[in-house]
């Protein structure tokens, strides 16, 4: 099949957010009502379920490609070579749904990126709600206020990356102390996925931290709250910054 056969867009990568397919977004749900087929990777039934009843295109449970004690990369390499080869042969887009954002945490979305060019296709990834979003949410945090850090435990555990306790911090169990003291309070949290149920969200001290054990499971998140309070270091800019003349040249820029 030439590229003229093609659709425009051979493959949609599309989130569906956490909650169900409550938090599908219009983009989202656009480019899937384009599609021929969907190859979809998703935790609940109810997702599968809402998909066969509202959208015409083939549906493909990727659930299945999962073999008991197969090396993890082999199964994503698959999965995306599976998504390719159909989209070069296709005359509809292909799209590849996913819980959450379609890009975070997820393999065999990246892989797909990468290999599409090499086969001239072309990519459309449309975002979706993140356990992040609505972990802002549950803990009431605005990241633009003093920064986010946001580590996965292994990652952090082998680089060895030096905390910022000025700055909130989210990873996976580890030990803290030596940035926080001894009491302070970090919250276990885990986003709601179903509509009835609520977030969960559990204070600990830090010197209690392993009681954290008998709690956590991988779905859950540790939360760190900033530990001190950084001055500002450059008043002369802050200044500066909410100055008329500051204000003025931004607004004529942007009327430029």
């Amino acid at each position: 099949m030439t590229k003229q056969d093609r659709p425009a867009t051979d493959i949609y990568v599309v989130g569906t957010g956490i909650v169900g397919y409550r938090q599908l977004t219009s983009e989202a749900t656009a480019a899937l009502e384009r599609s021929g087929s969907i190859h979809l990777l998703h935790t609940q039934e109810i997702v599968y379920e809402h998909f066969e009843a509202e959208y015409d295109a083939d549906l493909i449970d990727l659930r299945d490609g999962y073999q008991e004690n197969e090396i993890r990369e082999d199964i994503y390499e698959r999965m995306a070579g599976r998504i390719l080869s159909e989209a070069e042969e296709a005359t509809e887009p292909v799209a590849f749904a996913l819980y959450g954002h379609p890009l975070v945490y997820v393999s065999p979305a990246k892989l797909i990126l990468e290999e599409a060019p090499a086969r001239d296709l072309t990519v459309d990834v449309r975002p979706g709600v993140s356990a992040m979003d609505c972990l802002y949410t549950d803990l009431n945090l605005d990241p633009a206020r003093k920064g986010i850090q946001m580590y996965e435990a292994t990652d952090l555990l082998l680089r060895e990356y030096d905390l910022n306790n000025y700055v909130p911090l989210m990873i996976w169990q580890i030990d803290l102390k030596e940035y926080y003291p001894t009491d302070h309070t970090v919250v276990l949290c885990r986003t709601s996925t179903t509509p009835l149920a609520e977030s969960e969200r559990i204070e600990y001290e830090l010197d209690n931290l392993e009681a954290i054990h008998e709690t956590v499971t991988p779905t859950h998140t540790l939360y760190v709250p900033p530990a001190r309070e950084r001055q500002i270091q450059r008043p002369e800019l802050r200044e500066a910054v909410r100055s008329t003349g500051h204000l003025e040249g931004i607004t004529e820029t942007r009327e430029e």
